[in-house]
């Protein structure tokens, strides 16, 4: 891909790639072929074909990133030859049309990464279908999916990204007794879980922009719904990661620190944690006046774990500067926090770690 899209740029660049296949077209076995371009034209429309043709029927390469650093109106579409192939083993698509003709068979496939895509009514469906050893599954920016059923016992690891409803009264669904792993990242709509849907959930990582859902016309109590919901449906798992941003969003409204715990304590999320053993919180940003809003969170998580083990707090800064001050701030902030509640009932360790610099480790009981 060329680091610059002129309108001579691409085309002298589509030309040596070109140029460069000819030469490999008796080799046989290419592990990884990657054919991005900065944005998609009809008119190399065949010169894309060609770079797929030798990645999928001569070179049986096993790993193919293909697609467009950029959207535009114009839309490439996968050619119909693409469609069966016995050797694909990791297949990412960015912008890139999926239109098949009939049935298809990607039999090796174990991860599909799809990206910046409008799904028709049951292709995805379709395309779980001919996946048949898919193991590893990414959606991102994947519009026109109101239901997820993932059917095959293979499929473990689900990661959706930047997922956006078209219709606002409906959230995405997701259905799958099998499913192992699942991520939430970036900016994203309502997603429904339940947990007799996900029941064999081993891991859970929240990590999505939570100010994306905050609409100052929505009643606060519906997005408190909404996060205990979310909670309540992967409260099962063994591993649970949290973005702590959409805590951010929902007590920013609140000023009053009192007034923040207060909104936070009185929505009870119904849930004891009997399994949780390990919290971490990863790369806190220094200074430290801006991370009051977590800490009533803390509280409840160290009131309902039972059975905790371990508890850490990651901090990270600019550069290799650690402040000497910064590890008694924090105990004194989370020892007036937690009270009485921290001082007798906290089994666990507080372990402070610099997420830049591993060796400097801090412990407090």
């Amino acid at each position: 891909m060329p680091h610059t899209s002129t309108d001579s740029d691409i085309p002298n660049f589509i030309a040596s790639a070109n140029r460069d296949l000819y030469y490999w077209r008796f080799c046989e076995q290419v592990k990884t072929f990657r054919g991005i371009l900065v944005r998609y034209d009809r008119s190399c429309a065949k010169d894309v074909d060609l770079w797929v043709h030798f990645a999928i029927k001569l070179a049986n390469v096993e790993e193919l990133p293909l697609g467009f650093s950029l959207g535009s109106n114009q839309k490439y579409e996968l050619p119909q030859f693409a469609f069966k192939n016995t050797s694909l083993k990791s297949l990412i698509l960015m912008y890139i049309e999926l239109n098949p003709y009939g049935s298809f068979n990607w039999s090796s496939l174990v991860f599909l990464s799809i990206a910046s895509l409008d799904m028709k009514d049951g292709m995805l469906e379709k395309v779980l279908s001919g996946c048949p050893n898919l193991k590893h599954l990414e959606l991102d920016s994947v519009l026109g999916i109101s239901r997820l059923e993932v059917t095959s016992v293979k499929l473990t690891y689900l990661c959706i990204k930047d997922h956006h409803n078209e219709n606002d009264d409906l959230c995405l669904e997701i259905f799958s007794h099998h499913l192992k792993y699942f991520e939430l990242l970036g900016y994203c709509d309502e997603i429904c879980l339940q947990q007799r849907n996900v029941s064999s959930l081993v891991s859970a990582n929240l990590f999505w922009d939570y100010d994306d859902l905050v609409d100052e016309e929505r009643n606060l109590e519906e997005e408190c719904r909404y996060l205990k919901e979310l909670l309540y449906s992967v409260a099962h798992v063994e591993n649970l990661g949290l973005d702590c941003w959409f805590i951010e969003g929902l007590l920013s409204r609140h000023t009053n620190e009192d007034e923040q715990s207060r909104r936070f304590e009185t929505h009870k999320f119904n849930c004891s944690l009997l399994h949780l053993k390990t919290i971490k919180f990863i790369d806190f940003h220094e200074p430290l006046s801006g991370y009051e809003f977590v800490f009533p969170f803390v509280k409840y998580l160290l009131k309902n774990a039972t059975v905790l083990e371990e508890f850490v707090i990651a901090a990270e800064f600019e550069g290799n500067y650690v402040p000497l001050d910064y590890v008694p701030k924090l105990s004194k902030i989370l020892l007036t926090c937690f009270n009485c509640l921290f001082l007798l009932r906290t089994l666990a360790p507080i372990v402070f770690i610099d997420s830049h610099i591993f060796d400097r480790c801090y412990f407090m009981y």
